[in-house]
């Protein structure tokens, strides 16, 4: 064996992903401390508003977010350290007269319209008409199972600064759990030391993975739960944890319970009733909590938080592929390579193959049709994140393929390999400036002449 190829099968590999996996957490935004180290923080998008919930569990056990919103304004760590004392938006919605309205339909979304209190904090401003709720609980629009399920973790540390840097390391330990999934998945479909080493390098370097490890999204905990539920029910007939890892993602994102449609197809047509109840019941108690939180916060069970609002599935399915901020192939390039490898890998292994293609169809299919599938203020396809390991999956058909004999196919898949590392490198490593951005379009700026960028 070569050298390279034992170095491919050590498990200082697994050291080095976990290592720049955390990287991102202590040299990006935050607070810094020392030199370019910094206590994280969160930054952009959707994370200050999930931090919020957080605090609201925390300090008042409940998800009425008003007085929390209130109080970030006033200067609390509520919304995180960037946001105390700063005009910040509120992810809330409202049923008035039976109609959903959004907080940005009721109040000025542009803060330099905002009002100030006697003591000069923002104050969010009605639109002119706009419905009265003033004295209305408020709740978000997000659902409740990230919260919820980091809530009881961080409740030692109620109260203090702790609460937001530890909601962001819970991210890469759930990363990690997912890694480790990945490469129990692996094995599943027979992969050898070389093969599982080096496909968990690109998948968690060399796609937006890496960046969201050092995120307060859901979608670390999206793809753990995916990837374990599907090596625990494929790899080793542990169908119930299966199940209450489906039933946890649902809870954060009710769309997340297509994944369960392949496991539970897959258990009927094996006539194994065990396992598709233990796959279903879970799922289906998950389902029950949604609409019981839908009936308490908005009146009836019917009643979202948040509707599936659908689009053109042909717009959707070419921005996820080929949008250059929010495409799979620009921030990824690899998957290329994964998607000529994904026919060999259905013919050598299609027991365990088969599902999980089908479980990236049914979600890229349905992101595709939500008018939102950019997944708004956030990097790469977010919405699609959950699944790209299962995308990535191919490339193990493709080093087993007759086309790996090639060396042009070699040399190529090396290339887009190290583009893509490149690419995710620079969004986890420069996090803040990475929502709705490219690599690309970020060395455009720079360059002569260079504008924004498409």
């Amino acid at each position: 064996m070569s050298f390279l190829a034992r170095l491919a099968g050590s498990r200082a590999w697994v050291l080095a992903v976990a290592t720049l996996l955390a990287l991102p957490l202590v040299v990006t935004g935050g607070r810094r401390v020392l030199g370019q180290i910094r206590v994280p923080g969160v930054q952009s998008g959707d994370e200050p508003h999930y931090l919020v919930m957080i605090h609201s569990l925390l300090d008042d056990r409940d998800l009425d977010l008003a007085n929390n919103y209130r109080s970030a304004h006033e200067g609390s760590l509520a919304a995180g350290r960037r946001y105390a004392g700063a005009p910040l938006d509120h992810h809330t919605v409202w049923f008035v007269d039976g109609a959903r309205m959004t907080w940005r339909q009721l109040f000025e979304d542009r803060t330099d319209r905002w009002d100030r209190d006697a003591r000069g904090h923002p104050r969010p401003r009605p639109r002119a008409g706009a419905a009265d709720v003033s004295g209305r609980s408020e709740y978000s629009w997000h659902q409740a199972g990230l919260p919820l399920l980091l809530a009881p973790a961080l409740a030692p540390f109620r109260g203090t600064a702790a609460v937001e840097p530890l909601a962001l390391v819970a991210s890469v330990a759930v990363s990690l759990l997912a890694l480790g999934a990945f490469r129990g998945l692996l094995r599943t479909l027979g992969a050898n030391p070389i093969q599982t080493n080096a496909l968990s390098v690109l998948l968690f370097l060399g796609t937006p993975l890496w960046f969201y490890a050092r995120s307060l999204f859901t979608e670390p905990y999206l793809t753990a739960c995916l990837l374990g539920a599907y090596w625990l029910a494929l790899g080793r007939g542990m169908h119930l944890p299966a199940g209450i890892l489906i039933a946890l993602g649902i809870l954060m994102k009710p769309p997340f319970g297509l994944v369960l449609i392949p496991l539970a197809a897959r258990a009927g047509w094996r006539r194994d009733v065990r396992a598709l109840a233990a796959l279903s019941v879970p799922a289906l108690l998950a389902t029950g909590v949604i609409l019981w939180q839908n009936h308490d916060m908005f009146g009836s069970p019917w009643r979202s938080s948040q509707p599936f609002e659908t689009g053109s599935v042909v717009h959707g399915l070419g921005g996820l592929w080929f949008s250059v901020r929010h495409g799979i192939l620009a921030t990824s390039p690899i998957t290329a390579a994964a998607l000529a490898g994904w026919p060999y890998l259905l013919k050598q292994r299609p027991g365990a193959a088969l599902p999980l293609a089908s479980a990236f169809g049914l979600y890229l299919l349905l992101t595709a049709l939500w008018s939102g599938w950019t997944g708004g203020h956030s990097y790469g396809p977010r919405l699609i994140v959950p699944v790209l390991p299962v995308l990535l999956l191919g490339l193990l058909g493709l080093v087993r393929s007759p086309l790996w004999r090639c060396g042009a196919v070699r040399v190529a898949t090396g290339c887009l390999a190290f583009v893509s590392v490149a690419f995710n490198g620079w969004a986890a490593l420069d996090y803040p400036e990475a929502f709705d951005n490219h690599a690309l379009l970020e060395l455009m700026k720079h360059l002569p002449g260079g504008g924004p960028g498409p």
